[in-house]
């Protein structure tokens, strides 16, 4: 699996319910880590996403890890998965 059109020279992050459970070494879990390398992604974190305990929901990127640019999950009371968020800071922004 290899998509060329992700860009390798500026930061990029990609989300997404991939169906692969990354907490455990499957093929598919392989497959996804594979991808990720020529690219230079990195797994955020590793909490699980669902109330069942697998890790489906991903976010992965070539950014440094550094205290303004992180992500987590968050409890959403009306679905069994958690939403999982980016945050990093912008120069100048206000909210």
């Amino acid at each position: 699996m290899q998509f060329n059109n992700i860009p390798t020279n500026f930061p990029t992050i990609i989300i997404g319910d991939f169906n692969v459970n990354m907490l455990t070494q499957t093929f598919e879990s392989t497959t996804l880590q594979t991808f990720m390398e020529p690219y230079h992604l990195k797994l955020i974190f590793f909490e699980c996403t669902t109330i069942y305990d697998p890790h489906f929901d991903h976010m992965c990127t070539n950014a440094p890890r550094q205290p303004s640019c992180f992500g987590s999950t968050t409890q959403a009371y009306w679905i069994n998965h958690r939403l999982v968020y980016f945050a990093f800071k912008l120069p100048n922004f206000i909210p």
